[in-house]
């Protein structure tokens, strides 16, 4: 998270059994809101994340609500439950604290990860790595300014924080 409680990028976390499951609800979710959304294998091959990318910073507190919202139509969380293999967003909170950096996630493309297939990005229907990590990485979508208010005002029906944006 950046000084202004704003983020290039959110990531979901997701761990334990059903991991891989979680994360193709979590991408078929996004895929019908129009959403870029992208999947690796974690560096210990025991887990995974979904990741959003912006084309520029973007309020934590919102990208944060928008994934938890869509999390939620995904059947993954609801108010009194979440699927075991969901961990955490990163960012981890709305604001920050002021003391450090928080908590953090290992970037993808771990050196010595990737030898082992892990810490690289998964083709969705496979679940494989992409063949070409670094061709794959120069053509991912970042979600526009304007295409960020959309998805926050179609979900919540109401206006995003304009300082920001």
């Amino acid at each position: 998270m950046l000084e202004d409680n704003s983020s290039y990028f959110i990531a979901v976390d997701f761990d334990k059994k059903k991991w891989k499951n979680s994360l193709i609800k979590l991408h078929h979710c996004c895929s019908e809101y129009g959403i870029p959304s992208y999947i690796e294998r974690s560096r210990s091959g025991n887990g995974g994340h979904l990741w959003i990318f912006f084309e520029d910073p973007v309020p934590a507190e919102q990208s944060r609500k928008i994934m938890f919202e869509l999390l939620r139509i995904a059947g993954i969380v609801s108010h009194f439950e979440k699927e075991p293999s969901f961990d955490r967003l990163f960012p981890n909170q709305n604001f920050h604290s002021g003391k450090g950096f928080g908590n953090l996630i290992a970037l993808p493309l771990h050196g010595e990860s990737v030898k082992s297939q892990n810490s690289v990005f998964l083709e969705p229907q496979s679940m494989e790595p992409y063949y070409d990590q670094w061709n794959f990485l120069e053509n991912i979508e970042k979600i526009s300014n304007q295409r960020f208010k959309e998805i926050y005002e179609s979900l919540f029906k109401e206006k995003s924080r304009e300082e920001h944006l």
